[in-house]
């Protein structure tokens, strides 16, 4: 999966976090599915996308901190995932 294209346009990362808010409030279309988890990786994704906003054109494209972002947002999401049907 190729995330680099985050750090020239961080417009995905809010749609990705708005996805994952509107699994949230869509927890009352579920009813047998915890959507609660998902409000995680919702507020990660949209501070990401706030971080990159911040970032552009400001130094090169190669940064320490993805290091530790990235992972974080990868675990956040699959770990919602897992809760979300841990809870159900």
């Amino acid at each position: 999966m190729r995330l680099d294209f985050f750090i020239e346009n961080p417009n995905p990362a809010y749609v990705i976090g708005i996805f994952f808010a509107l699994l949230v409030f869509s927890g009352r279309l579920f009813r047998g599915v915890k959507t609660w988890p998902f409000g995680l990786p919702a507020c990660l994704w949209m501070l990401y996308g706030f971080w990159e906003f911040k970032l552009i054109g400001k130094g090169p494209n190669i940064r320490v901190d993805l290091l530790l972002i990235y992972p974080l947002l990868i675990v956040a999401m699959f770990g919602a995932g897992v809760l979300s049907v841990y809870y159900s």
